[in-house]
């Protein structure tokens, strides 16, 4: 697959975004249901379920909504929830 993103291929961006919303999530003492509460809070439709699955990987596709509502629910931007330093790109690289 095309690398992206410095380094990183897409599957390696989302693992990446996937390993910090666990981070966050248990930085914030957040259970799976407590972050999903949240998230629909904001009008994201997802359930207990679906947040485990999405950590441990059984789901491995995340919206641009979600990334977006996860973002907001840990009051980060969407460049700190992927954790853009270490992927060592600048948002000019992202955007062209």
């Amino acid at each position: 697959m095309k690398r992206l993103l410095g380094k990183q291929t897409p599957d390696e961006c989302v693992e990446r975004v996937i390993a910090r919303v666990r981070e966050l999530r248990n930085a914030h003492g957040y259970s799976a249901e407590d972050f999903a509460t949240h998230c629909r809070a904001r009008g994201l439709d997802i359930s207990r379920n679906t947040i485990a699955n999405i950590e441990t990987g059984r789901r491995s596709d995340l919206t641009l909504r979600e990334v977006l509502v996860f973002a907001d629910v840990f009051g980060v931007s969407v460049l700190d929830l992927a954790d853009a330093r270490q992927l060592k790109v600048t948002v000019r690289q992202v955007c062209v």
